[in-house]
């Protein structure tokens, strides 16, 4: 209860901060101009009934200056944190590690997997609809919610015969079917803007290497350098609160292609974009 009473107090408080700045913000602007007309007449003047703060020595009323003044402090200010909070991104993390923890750089992608992190991805823009659900997909299952939703939504190119096979590796080909629905259809590209514009063929080419076949299955280090590459994360493994993140065994070297997708995809953070990639700016 006291806990709960510590709460309401500090947002009281936290109101009428925000009254009271917006009070002198709003005084300094309406009394702008009457703040700056001068009278020789009553300069120097100390504090005094008609001037509680006195007047300066173009006779100007050093109260309504100070209200000015503090409005233009609070509207700079405004102004700054609007532009810090334009420059800085929101990153959502998307890929989790196990219990054990690890992050299995190497292990295969399953679609159950792949839906599961769609969701994480836009969760919150996707609109609710229909589900659609499939007889390998039970009420039980980890992934049972985010099947049913995405594919309610028409952006799961699987199971048109009624099963979706959750624990098939996710394929490049499956990959890309699923980047198609995005881009195709009204709530990918409401829910999934980014991946929608990013996605063509020629994306996923970039993403591929050489080796990469069209019925290869992703591993999570794959998916996740794709994935970064097409939403426009650009992680510098050099940068000091991403290696702070770095909190999984099996992804410690420095060294390897995809040590900091990894981390990445795997802490919610934000960020500001520089030319030598993200700077980190908190985590959590």
């Amino acid at each position: 209860m006291s806990h709960f009473n510590r709460r309401k107090r500090t947002v009281a408080l936290l109101c009428l901060c925000a009254v009271l700045l917006t009070a002198v913000a709003a005084a300094g602007l309406l009394l702008a101009g009457e703040a700056m007309t001068t009278d020789f007449s009553r300069k120097n003047l100390p504090p005094c009934a008609g001037h509680l703060f006195g007047t300066d020595w173009m006779g100007r009323d050093m109260l309504l200056r100070t209200l000015a003044g503090l409005s233009t402090s609070v509207l700079v200010g405004l102004l700054a944190l609007a532009a810090q909070a334009r420059a800085e991104q929101t990153h959502r993390a998307y890929l989790y590690g196990y219990p054990d923890g690890t992050i299995r750089p190497e292990a295969e992608v399953s679609r159950a997997a792949f839906a599961c992190i769609l969701l994480r991805l836009a969760e919150d823009e996707l609109p609710e609809g229909a589900r659609v659900r499939f007889w390998d997909v039970p009420g039980t299952s980890w992934a049972y919610a985010a099947v049913t939703r995405l594919a309610g939504l028409g952006l799961l190119p699987f199971g048109s015969d009624g099963w979706f096979r959750p624990d098939a590796g996710l394929t490049w080909r499956d990959f890309s079917g699923v980047l198609d629905k995005l881009a195709q259809t009204e709530a990918g590209r409401a829910a999934f803007p980014v991946l929608a514009a990013a996605w063509s063929e020629k994306t996923l080419a970039a993403a591929e290497t050489d080796e990469t076949a069209a019925e290869a299955v992703l591993t999570r280090a794959e998916l996740a350098r794709a994935l970064n590459s097409l939403l426009g994360r650009c992680p510098d493994g050099q940068d000091a609160q991403l290696q702070a993140a770095a909190w999984y065994r099996d992804n410690q070297d420095q060294t390897a292609w995809y040590y900091a997708d990894l981390i990445e995809a795997s802490a919610d953070h934000t960020c500001r974009l520089l030319p030598q990639g993200e700077q980190w700016t908190a985590i959590g």
